[in-house]
């Protein structure tokens, strides 16, 4: 019996009326596949592509654009978010997954009583040998360890007519006390492992504000119309690309098998105080809390300007001191990025905030802000119960405040909103779309990637550059070329996938996959 079993959840079991709808659903996205560049799977026709990392299609894309489209506005407790779920399940079945599904009520912060579901579906994985002190096999496996990948499906925005609550004075769980210039921080508020190892890269590579292009806002050459209603709003950003990108991986370790055994999770009313996710973690026993490895969250990772990663509250010392227990998993995550130079190879940048603010975290003094968030999503939860977390999220840590919390780009096209995109008319996959299409397309930058990050020049040690992590030459690779052709959405989908699929494969220390 598995893990999922044994909790009670209800199997689903659709008729071919389900798949029907599902092909139903095909044709609202057949314009932007057009736009879209499938890339073949390594090995077909018996030719190997140059470059197969994240090489996963069009698939994640299409899911997300699919989910958005077809229900825009599926808040929590909803007829859509209902909708919403029972596509998901259905693509998780198609690719051969036994998909559970988890219904439970809660009553929402205005006293409303709402009914929602996850969505569940679990993986085994090959598990692990241990190695005695000499790093010779034993008879010892480990294969109770597990992790859970989740997203939440649902959006805060009820209909095209819905007018957004006033936000209330930021009231984040941290408060700025110090704002201290560290001289190892590194100015695009990006990812070096420690802020004593940043300043010796920030030195090396010569990289300051000024040099930096998230810091140097483009103006667009093109007009674009502004939403300024929802009636174009659809969640692709936070959070179809989120969950598109959970599904992805899903496919993908069907054949690129993961060491540990994998729960996924898409959590239904995620937008109301992460209710699904709170359900979830009630639902699990004391004994799947104790094998439980680590929650892996993810957020919009679409439209922010950097793709981030991030450990829990849970991990924060005081000071520069870290629980590195509680951010082992943080450190696997962003070595999958550095070891398959994902920057070179598919202009893909992981980012870990590095703002480094002095701030009040609870723990008894002033802690640095450096590898961790204090933004809530569905791996708060699990990180207040002391599990360890990676929570994904696309958004901009270059801040001089923890006021400015939450900005998710500095593009001027969404000034409107003080640089947020979830949850405002700019989560719009047509305004999106064609945003991104154009500043792609050549203008008076000659080099405008879509995630922007400082570049190395020929004579400095790339190899210390955090953001670029990679050699010149690997970057004049053709692959790169053509991996820097595909869309901002699948770019993101899959490369993050990437990231999950492998990071499913690190070993716990000690020990060596079966697999291997």
């Amino acid at each position: 019996m598995t893990r999922t079993e044994t909790r009670g959840y209800k199997i689903i079991l659709h008729t071919i009326k389900l798949y029907t709808f599902k092909l139903l659903l095909r044709p609202l996205t057949a314009a932007l596949a057009v736009l879209l560049i499938a890339i073949p799977l390594a090995g077909c026709d018996g030719e190997k592509e140059e470059n197969s990392i994240a090489n996963y299609g069009s698939f994640g894309a299409d899911i997300a654009t699919t989910l958005a489209n077809s229900f825009p506005y599926r808040s929590p407790g909803s007829a859509q978010e209902k909708a919403a779920s029972v596509l998901i399940a259905a693509e998780l079945q198609e690719l051969g997954y036994l998909v559970w599904v988890q219904e439970f009520s809660y009553t929402d912060n205005l006293g409303v009583r709402k009914n929602s579901q996850n969505i569940i579906c679990n993986l085994e994985g090959s598990g692990f040998i241990k190695l005695d002190a000499e790093g010779k096999d034993t008879e010892e496996r480990i294969d109770d360890r597990w992790n859970v990948i989740g997203a939440h499906y649902d959006v805060p925005v009820t209909g095209r007519d819905y007018q957004p609550a006033v936000e209330p004075a930021q009231t984040e769980q941290t408060d700025v006390e110090e704002q201290e210039e560290d001289e190892g921080a590194d100015a695009s508020g990006g990812q070096a492992a420690d802020p004593a190892e940043q300043e010796e890269t920030t030195t090396e590579t010569g990289i300051g504000a000024k040099d930096d292009l998230d810091t140097i806002p483009w103006q667009m050459e093109r007009e674009i119309p502004v939403p300024v209603d929802f009636s174009t709003y659809d969640g692709i950003n936070s959070n179809a690309s989120g969950v598109a990108a959970v599904l992805t991986a899903a496919k993908e370790m069907l054949t690129d098998q993961p060491g540990y055994d994998v729960e996924f999770v898409l959590f239904g009313a995620g937008t109301d105080d992460f209710a699904g996710a709170r359900a979830y973690i009630k639902s699990l026993s004391a004994a799947d809390m104790a094998t439980l490895e680590a929650m892996y969250n993810l957020e919009g990772i679409y439209a922010g300007d950097k793709v981030y990663a991030h450990a829990g509250t849970n991990s924060v010392l005081t000071g520069n001191a870290k629980d590195y227990e509680m951010r082992r998993k943080l450190y696997e995550v962003t070595d999958v990025f550095y070891n398959y130079r994902l920057n070179s190879n598919n202009n893909y940048s992981l980012y870990t905030n590095q703002s480094a603010l002095l701030v009040n975290a609870g723990k008894g003094g002033s802690s640095i802000f450096s590898e961790w968030t204090s933004r809530q999503s569905d791996h708060t939860p699990f990180d207040q119960t002391g599990i360890p977390v990676v929570y994904f999220e696309s958004g901009e840590y270059n801040i001089k405040s923890l006021d400015e919390l939450g900005v998710e780009s500095k593009n001027p096209s969404f000034s409107s909103t003080g640089g947020k995109i979830s949850g405002t008319p700019f989560d719009s996959s047509s305004y999106l779309e064609t945003l991104f299409k154009n500043m792609a397309e050549p203008s008076s930058l000659e080099q405008l990637y879509l995630t922007p990050t400082p570049q190395p020049s020929e004579s400095e040690p790339a190899a210390t550059d955090e953001t670029a992590a990679v050699d010149s030459e690997a970057t004049e690779s053709t692959a790169e070329a053509d991996m820097r052709d595909i869309p901002r959405l699948e770019q993101r989908i899959n490369n993050t996938a990437f990231i999950l699929v492998k990071a499913m494969q690190r070993e716990p220390s000690g020990s060596r996959s079966v697999s291997r």
